[in-house]
């Protein structure tokens, strides 16, 4: 057989394991890990970083689909009016407030965190979604250290410590009543490449997405996790990063439907658009995304984006 041919079939093989690492996992992610978000329906759905955003928007979801919501927020104010405000679009709902800075609880972790688990004891928690987040896009030696300390430990420290807390409630209810749990993990597609100006922040997302994907082997068949990877949303972090008109970007309202509505255990994109990119990062090799950072990130300076 000549050597051609020999590397034809080579190349071939090559690129059928290739293609079923793509539509192998598209299969399953399709057809066999839908969550059917009414199970849960008995108990409250617990959002952190609730008065802004995706969180705000994903409360406002789960209200159009009858849940009772428990909004955490900083800011005792906003969340009064967040509160009035879907109290208007929806009259019947039972909404819990819960008022909590999240900026520097790594540095007295056990109070706070004890503190916050004994104030949500009293509620039937049935869904937590760790959304609270902070960002900045610069370089990192024009970085400050408070906005990499805060970014440290607001993206890692509540999604963690709350999560810990809660798992033991979880695994009590399954195991006296068979009724399982979710834990929705809000990454961002911002890890899934190398995007300039934002190594401390994709890296700390990687870390939700790793942490997510972890807990759903560990506790596969009792909790349901799902971690969500937005793409560009127009939130108020993304217009104060000068962000908001890059493309394949949508509304909180219009992501938080699609993400809920389509819903899966492990990874998810939520809106069609971020599907989208979340493929083309994942597609493109790295080799070339490199190359792609090396020719765009000096006018990327220039505008002033990092």
């Amino acid at each position: 057989m000549e050597w051609y041919i020999i590397l034809w079939h080579i190349l071939a093989i090559i690129g059928c394991i290739k293609l079923s690492c793509y539509v192998l996992p598209l299969l399953y992610w399709t057809f066999f890990s839908c969550i059917n978000l009414n199970q849960f329906l008995y108990g409250y759905v617990l959002i952190t970083g609730a008065t802004d955003g995706i969180g705000k928007a994903m409360a406002k979801e789960f209200l159009r689909r009858g849940f009772k919501i428990i909004l955490v927020s900083r800011s005792p104010e906003k969340l009064q009016k967040v509160k009035s405000e879907f109290l208007d679009l929806y009259p019947q709902s039972i909404i819990e407030l819960i008022a909590i800075d999240f900026s520097y609880s790594h540095r007295n972790p056990i109070k706070i965190y004890e503190n916050f688990f004994e104030t949500i004891s009293n509620f039937n928690i049935s869904i937590l979604v760790n959304n609270v987040g902070s960002a900045t896009v610069k370089l990192l030696n024009n970085e400050t250290f408070e906005n990499i300390e805060s970014m440290i430990g607001v993206n890692v420290y509540p999604s963690t410590m709350i999560t810990h807390q809660l798992i033991g409630v979880f695994l009590k209810r399954y195991e006296e009543t068979k009724q399982k749990s979710l834990v929705i993990n809000m990454g961002s597609t911002m890890e899934e490449s190398i995007f300039p100006g934002n190594a401390v922040y994709s890296a700390t997302k990687r870390y939700n997405a790793f942490f997510s994907e972890g807990l759903r082997y560990e506790y596969l068949g009792k909790i349901e996790f799902a971690v969500i990877k937005p793409g560009l949303v127009i939130t108020p972090m993304v217009k104060k990063n000068k962000t908001q008109d890059l493309p394949l970007s949508t509304d909180p309202d219009t992501f938080a439907r699609a993400s809920l509505g389509g819903l899966r255990s492990g990874v998810n994109h939520g809106y069609w658009k971020h599907k989208i990119l979340g493929f083309l990062l994942n597609f493109v090799p790295y080799q070339i995304t490199i190359i792609l950072v090396r020719l765009t990130i000096g006018s990327a300076i220039k505008k002033g984006l990092i």
